[in-house]
């Protein structure tokens, strides 16, 4: 593995750079060179690659069901259109909302005064009773994560960003992604696809902390705050599914680093 160099002409001391118009992840290499590598979300959809589209229908389908009187009053053309523009609509929603909660969360374990509108209050409350009954505590939050090439393994360089670190008076160290949910859909949130997600995050070579490379927090669990209007459940991954899903993110990192087969030949 290689390890994070020092700073070349004033750049920042971490090699990982996150550009937010695309959502997209570059490392820096020895020679000074910027290669744009893959992220944890798109790894983990090679091996779960319909669980986030159904998601996407449904909440899509929400926004037409939601209209479907009126929509069914117009003409076949305008009735497609009207629907996918209410699908869009409702999966904007959706993403909006949730970054909101994670912004007023994240003012709560930072210790500032929070001024929460009414429509994220639910969720924010319930993140903070979730807090104050559990005894947990904020070890780290929001940051940036990254792996590079491993040559033992063949696994790709890879980077991401997790919600939280906690330490619990139970459960010890633990990470913690943060998923909102709508009344409709309360339940354990696709428990194989959050934990091959977190199981990534946790095998991560570094975290990035005031443009900084530091080692990776070691945890000793994966969990999944769910949080609705009406308060949170913490879901635990048991240590087989943790296991499990160790090996499948290895696995992934190395077929993500395997060529392509070809369908050239000679004639026959």
């Amino acid at each position: 593995m290689t390890l994070p160099d020092g700073p070349v002409d004033d750049q920042p001391t971490t090699r990982l750079t996150f550009n937010d118009s695309n959502h997209s992840y570059y490392l820096r290499r020895p020679n000074g060179r910027r290669t744009r590598i893959p992220s944890v979300s798109t790894l983990v959809r090679l091996l779960h690659p319909f669980d986030n589209d159904r998601w996407k229908v449904g909440r899509a389908m929400e926004g037409a069901a939601a209209q479907f009187d009126d929509i069914a009053a117009l003409v076949p053309g305008l009735r497609r259109d009207r629907m996918v523009e209410l699908g869009l609509e409702r999966l904007a929603e959706g993403r909006d909302f949730g970054t909101s909660v994670h912004h007023y969360a994240e003012q709560l374990w930072t210790g500032e005064t929070v001024d929460v509108p009414e429509q994220y209050a639910g969720h924010v409350h319930g993140i903070a009773d979730w807090f104050d009954q559990s005894g947990a505590s904020v070890v780290a939050a929001e940051q940036l994560v990254w792996a590079d090439e491993d040559e033992w393994t063949g696994g790709c360089a890879v980077a991401g960003r997790f919600d939280l670190i906690v330490d619990h008076p139970t459960l010890g160290r633990t990470l913690v992604d943060l998923k909102t949910y709508a009344a409709e859909s309360k339940g354990d949130p696709r428990p194989a696809q959050w934990a091959l997600q977190l199981a990534a995050y946790a095998a991560m070579e570094f975290a990035v902390l005031d443009d900084i490379d530091i080692p990776m927090h070691r945890v000793d669990n994966l969990a999944v705050l769910h949080v609705g209007a009406d308060g949170a459940q913490l879901y635990v991954a048991d240590l087989e599914s943790q296991h499990r899903a160790h090996d499948q993110w290895e696995t992934l990192r190395a077929l993500k680093n395997l060529p392509k087969p070809t369908m050239e030949g000679t004639p026959a």
